[in-house]
């Protein structure tokens, strides 16, 4: 009987052991997880920013467009 026990005692020791090596991986992946959550949330401040400017631009090259249009416009009635 004795005997029995020992061995349940040393077979939940090595189920301990393993439960603390499966919580040690499952850390390191958690951690790996929240470096890769960070990295995509600086990569879609980066896009939503590189979005921005771009619009930024277009509008801007709009503007610009419809200034030399008008200024066209204006050089052609001159000179008629």
């Amino acid at each position: 009987m004795l005997k029995e026990v020992h061995s349940l005692i040393d077979g939940l020791k090595i189920k301990d052991e393993a439960i603390k090596g499966l919580q040690e991986e499952c850390t390191r992946r958690l951690d790996k997880i929240q470096i890769l959550q960070r990295s995509v949330q600086v990569l879609q401040d980066q896009l939503a920013q590189s979005s921005q400017h771009h619009n930024s631009v277009l509008i801007e090259k709009e503007n610009l467009i419809t200034q030399l249009q008008h200024s066209i416009k204006e050089s052609e009635e001159t000179v008629r």
